[in-house]
């Protein structure tokens, strides 16, 4: 059984699905940053492997993860990273690899703002032996700017569930209880002063009472609040709050006819599509996240023009007529199945850690 190192800033919970994946399928020494993050966690019990940690030490937006070096030197074989350049002791690893001729594989969201990228950040991308990515588009930037197209995999993203999961819980139903939803932070990225908005123009223009499912929390809550109430439309939002119980919150989702993310979109679009439940959100790639790429116009989802109400209105209402709904179900369900499973990065992941 191949040996791997794996190292990254912190144990996200919402990656136990791929990294108890990657577990059974490999021997592994993993090492997370503790600390420094206010995301939810997971805990030795809940990933069922041992793992080390180092305390995340933090300056500005550097920081360094105490323990990692040590962890290399007493580690063999190939070393997979999920940090950014801005972790001070990742630029240590590459050196690290590079003086002991350790194959070095950095996983990253990469490029996807190409008029943001600096030279600093490409040539930060070339000192590694490949690069995991999560979109196509971010590749595409990569490659556009003198990254070497066979050293870049687009790996996708996943949640906790598995294509069995998917499948026997993504159950048809006849009576939605809401006819949108939103999941994720109440930020100002998000945009949801835009949903609201367009809820109160087609209650007033098309005699249409939507109702709306709110599942996340935020500092922009009470603001949200107070502007429903000024749009008159504070009968038909619900707020769920943060749910994260996965067996509460999918019965939720179920629910619900069509996810809508103004802004930005990005696990929440899987999670959602792992349902049967398809995603408006806006068009413009580079202020996008990764999981944008899952939203297929007219197959998965559809998308409005970015920060136009007009457009999100409009296509809210193009959604919800939508003729063949139960297509669009099935185009969720084999999207992720396809290309947003645990299984599908995994096998991707095994095709270049099997490369000698």
């Amino acid at each position: 059984m191949e040996k791997i190192n794996i190292i990254y800033n912190y144990p996200v919970h919402y990656r136990l699905g791929i990294f108890k994946a990657l577990n059974d399928a490999y021997e592994i020494k993993w090492f997370f940053g503790k600390g420094g993050y206010s995301i939810k966690s997971f805990s030795r019990k809940e990933a069922g492997f041992s793992f080390q940690q180092g305390r995340n030490f933090f300056i500005g937006r550097f920081y360094y993860q105490l323990g990692t070096l040590f962890f290399l030197i007493r580690s063999k074989g190939p070393i997979i990273v999920l940090n950014n350049y801005f972790c001070i002791s990742l630029w240590l690893t590459i050196i690290y690899s590079k003086l002991f001729n350790r194959k070095l594989i950095l996983w990253t969201h990469g490029i996807l703002n190409i008029e943001k990228a600096s030279s600093i950040k490409v040539h930060f991308y070339k000192l590694f032996d490949h690069i995991f990515l999560y979109s196509k588009w971010s590749k595409q930037n990569m490659k556009f700017l003198g990254i070497s197209d066979k050293d870049m995999t687009v790996i996708g993203n996943s949640l906790k569930q598995k294509k069995s999961y998917l499948i026997d819980t993504s159950l048809k139903i006849k009576t939605f209880n809401y006819d949108l939803l939103f999941i994720g932070r109440l930020n100002e990225n998000k945009c949801l002063d835009m949903l609201f908005k367009s809820v109160e123009c087609i209650k007033r223009n098309n005699s249409r009472i939507l109702r709306v499912l709110i599942i996340g929390d935020g500092p922009q809550k009470t603001y949200l609040k107070n502007l429903c109430s000024q749009l008159k439309i504070s009968s038909q939002i619900e707020w769920a709050g943060s749910i994260y119980d996965d067996k509460e919150k999918s019965k939720l989702i179920k629910n619900c006819r069509i996810c809508v993310s103004p802004g930005n979109v990005g696990l929440t679009a899987i999670e959602v599509l792992g349902f049967g439940v398809p995603v408006i959100t806006h068009n413009n790639k580079n202020h996008q996240m990764p999981e944008f790429e899952s939203i297929l116009n007219n197959k998965t989802g559809w998308l409005y023009e970015y920060l136009n109400n007009k457009s999100l209105t409009n296509t809210i209402i193009k959604g919800l007529d939508y003729p063949n709904m139960s297509k669009i179900h099935e185009n969720c369900i084999t999207e992720v199945i396809e290309n947003w499973s645990v299984e599908n990065q995994l096998n991707k992941i095994n095709k270049i850690i099997c490369q000698k």
